[in-house]
């Protein structure tokens, strides 16, 4: 422990040099520039020095080729700082030197030079540009042209986002880009289970999701206002990511937010109401098929039917619910649930400040009882234009979560699936009614306690870019983050009673417990950035070099009590002294970077970028900590050639190549330690104490996983850029990935992570656009698929590790479906005497499933197990339709799979069997009548053939859902102009609206494999407005 505490003190040394030395540089960028003033704008302080400086007054208004008012256009004085943008008439005005001249840029549209010269009145109009060259993707800290990159970046556009009124960032991404694989997995409001991948799974036991930066600010995507995105770029080949390094194995998702532009301030406001419902619920038989299947699962056991003719008529009958119940749980239980999203943005100032300010708040019922989720936000961000030279930022963000859920809400889920449908759910005297495992989803979510949770996020940033020669600036951020996450899960007691006698107490929860706890994480990044960019004749040049630090604390602390008094005042002083526990630890970990880019540009058309990152992390052991990460990328800009001019039809083709190295640091803190542990009870003098004790052997050894990749593609515009094409192949390997080795019994210890393992991932991805306009008919249609196959190449020479259904094994995919090779039903007792011995032998009947004996040795065994399936989607497909005509806008979005397998075990294929929740691919069950059915054989209270893992249970997952629907109506500006507003437009939408799959009985093809314990996910209808003033 002395050797640990020695390293970290290096560790923290080391860091606060760096820490100060970038201080150091932060503040002598304010030194260095003397006092600001903020006195008057540039067109005010120009006009007073114009007769001194020859400068005149230059006026006009610029339009687009149909002549409509172009609003927040920017004109600058080419050379300077001096500048201005439209108003809402697309009128501006300012002060300019004669001999100078005047660049019009706007997103969207080509730039334009216009000289001054004698000319008072400048009206200009502003060319489309329909090939997006010169449009800015943000890359990693930067941003560059989208006709100069030579990594595989997909930029999405905030607009994008917002067409799609969901309550999480990540659903309304998901399908939208090529290589990025996202799968919904539904979960209650404030807890949605998504999981991102970025060119398939890299890794087996550490982190495989995304890095995310929020304006450079790590934090969870759906703490993002979607309103205030501005756009989203992701980094998906090593050549954009590695400038990131040991953070970027898995792609980085950059997300820019909204920043105030010159000119007057505008109000913006976007809010929605919606209604929720289940996007999938599980479909229950009806009444009658029920009870008979219950019966026939009896009968086929050599037991007796349960339920008379008498009883199936009055329950079919339904009019006495009481004594005959029959009550499909899911539709019961799920309501339709509101939704409120409301976000408002004021944005303007001038040439010397700037300001965003946004506030926002979601109010979102569950679709179960007592669940609920509300969020509120704000997003203030500022740039000031200190002097010509040098500029100031100041970002500052919040946003609280507050969650509340049924403590016992997955309780409630598992009951719903685990209660036969003749289960009283309550009694007209408030007594409920229990199911053969002695719960009732209803107490579940009435009466079993609520877990409540608060989460803070706060962020804040400070920066300044000093330009401190022509073409070189000095770029310093200060950031600061803090999380606090504040959580109180209780667990009531409750009595069951008999219904005909309620002072009869038939069942127990007992005691009732309460966990109260504290999670604080503080975060603090410090940058310092050198930034050269200048053009020599046909020769472009930008570098790019500087020093990144970050470090993280964390702090936990959490109670536990017992027999908490009563369920109105739940807090620890309120439960029993006797038996409390505590537990409270901290954790830390740091990161210095030193990182390099170059990049160099030959009359536009040939193309180079470097980049290097050398990152030295405290999560390793000295001789591990630091490690460098490359890369290189070319791009040839084959259509400026000479030789294609002639080829009228191509527009832009690029060709582009990468390869680099990244890294992955997150597998936890001190995994190269001899950590202790506190909290193990030992005998000592016939008393049991507390003691510490070491969990597993330390690998000093251990460091991170290395992903290496190399990548080819094209981009190609068509037609005027009415086609767009996009296309990538790349091979991506992690080597050293960690595995758990098996180490000696006698070492008293489990074993640690070990660096042995290689995965591979090989995919492709195309994505085409087309556009176009037709008279006043604006249209586009995108559509994309991509695909990997992942592969554990390298399992460290180990027997392949079996867990469930599920295996490691060399030359397959991570956890490939692992089993049985089935051939259908056994059709008589004939064919199963003929058949080779399986291990349920004994209890085989026509009807049950027939395995396959693969090595032929007359006996079904562990070695005629296979890898049957695999979890990992392929051919992940996405379409975008949009369509505008005068005030009316369309849009429609389809995501889906077009190969997947899921595999379906215990409940869905149990059924009658077990006399629980019974869905309707049952009835095509085994008969003697129906010896081509595509389910087994009903046996009551038998699991043969669900306990030996077989692909029979194996479906095809694959899917198209619409995911978003919208459409909206503009009013005319004619209109709003009497009313002084800017926009108006109203909208009605939908998300998740249908889904076509194979999966049968309403089960969801995204859910997790086995039981369907889940929260499902949600289709939302909505009625919205925006309005700017």
């Amino acid at each position: 422990m002395k050797e640990i505490s020695r390293s970290l003190a290096r560790q923290s040394s080391l860091l606060k040099k760096s820490f100060s030395w970038i201080a150091s540089l932060c503040c002598a960028v304010f030194f260095v520039t003397g006092t600001p003033a903020f006195a008057m704008s540039n067109y005010e302080k120009a006009e007073l020095t114009a007769q001194q400086t020859q400068e005149k007054k230059v006026q006009g208004k610029v339009v687009d080729k149909n002549g409509e008012s172009l609003i927040g256009v920017n004109i600058i004085v080419k050379g300077t700082t001096t500048g201005t943008i439209t108003d809402f008439d697309g009128n501006y005005k300012l002060m300019a030197p004669v001999d100078g001249s005047l660049i019009f840029s706007f997103i969207g549209y080509l730039d334009q030079e216009v000289p001054v010269a004698k000319q008072s009145t400048i009206n200009v109009t502003l060319e489309e540009d329909v090939l997006g060259l010169d449009e800015v993707v943000v890359v990693g800290y930067g941003t560059q042209k989208k006709a100069n990159l030579t990594g595989s970046v997909s930029a999405v556009k905030g607009d994008e986002m917002v067409k799609k009124p969901m309550a999480d960032v990540r659903q309304a991404l998901q399908g939208v880009s090529t290589g990025v694989t996202i799968i919904d997995r539904g979960g209650v409001p404030g807890e949605e289970n998504l999981n991102i991948n970025i060119r398939g799974i890299a890794s087996i036991a550490a982190s495989v999701a995304p890095l995310v930066l929020v304006d450079g600010i790590e934090m969870p995507m759906n703490d993002v206002n979607p309103n205030d995105i501005e756009s989203i770029s992701i980094l998906k080949d090593a050549a954009s990511s590695s400038i990131y390094g040991a953070k970027a194995a898995n792609g980085v998702i950059l997300i820019t937010t909204k920043r105030g532009a010159a000119g007057e301030f505008r109000v913006d406001y976007n809010g929605y109401y919606g209604w929720q419902t289940p996007a999938t619920l599980p479909e229950l038989v009806g009444a009658e098929d029920y009870l008979n299947l219950v019966n026939e699962a009896l009968v086929n056991a050599g037991m007796n039917p349960k339920y008379s003719d008498d009883y199936i008529r009055n329950t079919v009958a339904g009019n006495d619910p009481i004594n005959y119940p029959y009550v499909n749980l899911f539709k019961e239980l799920f309501e339709t649930a509101p939704v409120l999203n409301q976000s408002v943005r004021i944005s303007g100032g001038n040439e010397k400040s700037k300001i965003a300010l946004s506030l926002n708040h979601m109010n979102q019922d569950g679709m179960l009882k007592n669940v609920n989720s509300k969020r509120y936000g704000f997003r203030l961000n500022t740039d000031f234009q200190v002097k010509e030279n040098l500029k100031l930022r100041a970002d500052v963000s919040f946003n609280r979560r507050d969650n509340e859920k049924p403590n016992r809400l997955g309780s409630a889920i598992g009951a719903m699936v685990g209660t036969s449908p003749v289960t009283v759910l309550k009694y007209p005297n408030g007594v409920y009614g229990l199911n053969k495992d002695n719960t009732n989803a209803l107490a579940c979510l009435e009466v079993g306690g609520m877990n409540e949770s608060v989460n803070e996020a706060l962020n804040m940033k400070v920066g300044a870019d000093l330009e401190m020669i022509d073409g070189l600036t000095l770029k310093t951020d200060i950031s600061y983050k803090s999380n606090n996450n504040r959580y109180k899960n209780y667990t009531a007691a409750y009595d069951f009673r008999d219904p005909e006698n309620p002072d009869n107490v038939i069942q127990k929860w007992s005691p009732s417990k309460l966990l109260d706890g504290r999670w604080t994480q503080q975060e603090i990044n410090l940058r310092g950035l050198l930034d050269y960019n200048k053009t020599f004749g046909d020769h472009s040049i930008h570098m790019l070099g500087g020093v990144d630090v970050t470090e993280n604390k964390a702090y936990l602390l959490e109670g536990r009590r017992n027999n908490i008094y009563s369920n109105d005042y739940v807090e620890l002083n309120t439960g029993d002294a006797e038996g409390q526990t505590n537990k409270g630890y901290k954790t830390d970990w740091a990161l210095l970077s030193y990182l390099g880019r170059i990049n160099y540009s030959y009359k536009g058309k040939y193309l180079l970028e470097g980049n290097i990152r050398y990152d030295g992390s405290s999560r390793f052991a000295k001789g591990h900590k630091w490690g460098i990460f490359p890369s290189f990328s070319a791009g040839w800009r084959m259509s400026e050639e000479d030789f294609m001019s002639s080829l009228d039809v191509i527009n832009n083709l690029k060709l582009r190549g990468s390869w680099g190295q990244l890294g992955n640091q997150n597998i936890g803190n001190y995994k190269f330690t001899s950590t202790v542990y506190a909290d193990f009870p030992y005998n000592f003098n016939d008393n049991e104490v507390n003691g510490y004790s070491q969990w597993y052997f330390a690998n000093t050894d251990v460091t991170w996983e290395t992903t290496e990749m190399i990548d080819f593609g094209f981009d190609l515009s068509l037609f005027d850029s009415k086609i767009e094409l996009v296309a990538d192949w790349y091979r991506k390997d992690t080597k050293d990935v960690l595995l758990v080795l098996p180490i000696s019994y006698l070492t008293g210890l489990g074993a640690s992570e070990t660096n042995a393992g290689k995965v591979r991932n090989t995919g492709w991805e195309l994505s085409i656009t087309h556009r176009n306009q037709i008279n006043d008919f604006h249209y586009s249609v995108g559509f994309n698929i991509s695909d990997v196959k992942n592969e554990l190449v390298d399992f460290a020479g180990n027997e392949p590790s079996i867990s469930g259904w599920s295996i490691l094994k060399e030359g397959e995919a991570l956890n490939s479906f692992y089993g049985y090779e089935s051939d259908g039903l056994f059709q008589s007792q004939a064919e199963i005497d003929e058949h080779a011995v399986q291990p349920n032998q004994s209890e085989l009947k026509p009807g049950d499933i027939k395995l396959v004996d693969q090595n032929g040795d007359g006996e079904i065994n562990d070695e005629d197990r296979k890898v049957i399936g695999s979890p990992i989607p392929h051919y992940t497909v996405g379409m975008n339709l949009y369509a505008e005509y005068k005030g009316f806008d369309f849009s429609a979005f389809f995501q889906g799979v077009l190969k997947a397998e899921n595999y379906f075990y215990g409940a869905p294929n149990e059924g009658p069997a077990y006399e629980i929740f019974t869905t309707k691919r049952v009835l095509d069950r085994w008969t003697p009548d129906n010896p081509d059915a595509t389910f087994p054989r009903l046996e009551a209270a038998s699991n043969k053939n669900n306990y030996l893992y077989n692909d029979f249970w194996i479906r095809d997952a694959s899917y198209i859902r619409m995911k978003n629907l919208q459409i909206g109506y503009s009013l005319p500006k004619s209109l709003l102009e009497r009313w002084k507003i800017e926009k108006l437009r109203f909208y009605v939408g939908g998300t998740n609206l249908f889904t076509i799959t194979d999966v049968e009985s309403g089960l969801d093809p995204e859910t997790y494999d086995g039981r369907p314990n889940y929260y499902p996910p949600v289709s939302t209808y909505t009625f919205g407005v925006q309005v700017r003033f």
